[in-house]
């Protein structure tokens, strides 16, 4: 890939890369979020707000993907309710109403873990994608890979 087809971004626990070429431009964002802190968040949004006309102007495509360390019904499954306290819920509702501002849509279908708590040897999914709503058909398939990690 010619070095004049991309850009890259790095914003401390998000980078992302920026892709151009004769189908439009790609916008991809990896993110990840502390468990302890909502700044990660923070700085996506801010970012996407001085920048939302660049990046989604002409039909942009834009995926956000990465561990964002949250929890809701709307991705785990529901054996996995004891994720779900009220703080879990609300920062991830932000997340969802940002998403929607955006015309983000969840890619990764509900349900599917992604990393296994190193103690407890239990799967969950603190990661997920997210894509403009008008690039989906051209999404094939999603399937990630299972990873274990400490938590």
């Amino acid at each position: 890939m010619s070095t004049d087809t991309w850009t890259p971004l790095d914003l401390g626990n998000i980078t992302g890369i920026r892709i151009s070429g004769e189908n439009g431009k790609l916008m991809i964002f990896s993110v990840y979020y502390d468990c302890t802190h909502n700044r990660t968040g923070d700085i996506l949004w801010k970012y996407i707000e001085e920048n939302g006309e660049e990046i989604y102007s002409n039909s942009g495509h834009v995926m956000w993907a990465g561990n964002f360390n949250q929890h809701h019904p709307m991705w785990d499954r529901e054996e996995d309710s004891r994720l779900f306290t009220r703080s879990a819920i609300d920062e991830a509702t932000m997340l969802i109403e940002f998403a929607g501002e955006w015309d983000m849509e969840q890619v990764l279908k509900k349900g599917i873990p992604t990393l296994e708590h190193s103690t407890m040897k239990v799967w969950t999914r603190p990661d997920n994608i997210w894509l403009t709503a008008h690039s989906r058909t051209m999404l094939m398939n999603v399937t990630p890979g299972m990873t274990s990690a400490c938590q």
